[in-house]
């Protein structure tokens, strides 16, 4: 009978993985003087990217691309006060 290794090692290693890279983007980020900042996102909102053309309809529901959208918004306007 042949023992096994455990399949542990993977996973441990996957999540050293993530960690890494999780850490090498924050790293950037502030390099880049950016920081991450959750944004309560309404219906509202929602419409007022579409209207603005910031957001299509066909991905009004993924989240990432929302924030993207209001990321380049905000981007945006910062460029031109």
């Amino acid at each position: 009978m042949m023992l096994q290794a455990p399949p542990y090692p993977r996973r441990l290693r996957d999540r050293r993985q993530r960690a890494t890279a999780a850490q090498s983007r924050y790293r950037a980020r502030l390099k880049a003087n950016e920081v991450i900042a959750p944004v309560v996102v309404t219906l509202e909102i929602i419409e007022l990217l579409l209207t603005l053309g910031w957001l299509s309809m066909d991905v009004s529901e993924d989240h990432r691309q929302i924030g993207a959208a209001i990321t380049a918004l905000l981007r945006d306007a910062a460029k031109h006060r």
